[in-house]
């Protein structure tokens, strides 16, 4: 009986220390949201990718970077406008073009 407490205990923990991790996380995001200007870390826990994909990507000029001493740095609203540059259109603005398109070209 004391083996099955203490392996359940040893379960107990993980999740306690998972959930922890998580909320760590989700305020580290939520203190990222607040600033203009970030640096590789925080883009990379923004984007939720590897701190050195974002480099790799920088270095690869996908998104808009700023460099000094080295270090790379984006802006807040401009990795925001990167995001949203490749809008797809929902079903319902296809249809009302097509069927504008229709009607002047009836």
């Amino acid at each position: 009986m004391n083996e099955r407490l203490e392996a359940l205990f040893g379960e107990i923990r993980a999740i306690l220390d998972g959930i922890k991790a998580d909320v760590e996380q989700s305020n580290r995001r939520t203190e990222i949201l607040k600033k203009n200007v970030w640096s590789i870390e925080e883009l990379s826990l923004y984007l939720r990718r590897s701190a050195d994909r974002v480099r790799r990507m920088a270095q690869q000029r996908e998104f808009p970077s700023y460099k000094q001493n080295g270090q790379y740095y984006f802006k807040r609203e401009e990795i925001e406008q990167w995001l949203t540059t490749n809008r797809i259109a929902s079903v319902d603005e296809i249809s009302s073009r097509a069927a504008l398109h229709a009607i002047r070209h009836t």
